[in-house]
């Protein structure tokens, strides 16, 4: 399961934005072409925000209007392979991909420890007593929710893949 979930892992990009005390902080989607942000997984070609709707798919446009009500400052960016949408509801980055055909790939969830689930709370503090979560990007693909949670510790940084029980280390950097 772990190995399914790392493909869709592999195309996501992160929707972090530090500060310069290193603290994460959630600005407006706007932000993320300011310099204070940092791209993780950035694989994917993004075109410029798409003027109107009327250029995307209806079928993407009318399943996201069914699925995020109420949502008004969504950003539509065209990509090689399809749509994504870009916006923020209640301190949570949301990046939602359709295919060329408007049909829904998967979402992806930014936000702090405090909305992680209890079992993968649990699981990474049993695994990196020493660390502290910084930002969990939580990856909605129908089939399974995986996430990438980037942990911080004394030395090291550490972007950790999680699903289901399952874990493995994508990362691991020196923080000086």
């Amino acid at each position: 399961m772990l190995s399914s979930a790392l493909t869709i892992i592999s195309f996501t990009y992160g929707c972090v934005a530090q500060n310069s005390n290193g603290s994460i902080a959630f600005e407006n989607l706007k932000a993320k072409q300011s310099s204070s942000v940092v791209l993780i997984h950035d694989t994917a070609t993004i075109a410029p925000v798409v003027p109107r709707l009327n250029y995307i798919n209806p079928k993407a446009v009318k399943d996201f209007k069914k699925t995020f009500k109420g949502v008004r400052d969504e950003q539509w960016y065209g990509m090689q392979d399809g749509w994504r949408v870009n916006f923020q509801v209640d301190h949570v980055i949301y990046r939602v991909d359709y295919n060329k055909k408007g049909y829904w790939l998967h979402t992806v969830r930014c936000y702090g420890d405090d909305r992680l689930i209890d079992e993968v709370k649990a699981l990474v503090a049993t695994n990196y007593p020493d660390y502290i979560i910084r930002l969990v990007e939580e990856i909605d693909a129908g089939y399974t929710t995986s996430y990438i949670i980037h942990l911080e510790g004394k030395a090291y940084w550490i972007n950790l893949a999680v699903c289901d029980t399952e874990f493995r280390e994508l990362e691991k950097s020196d923080k000086y």
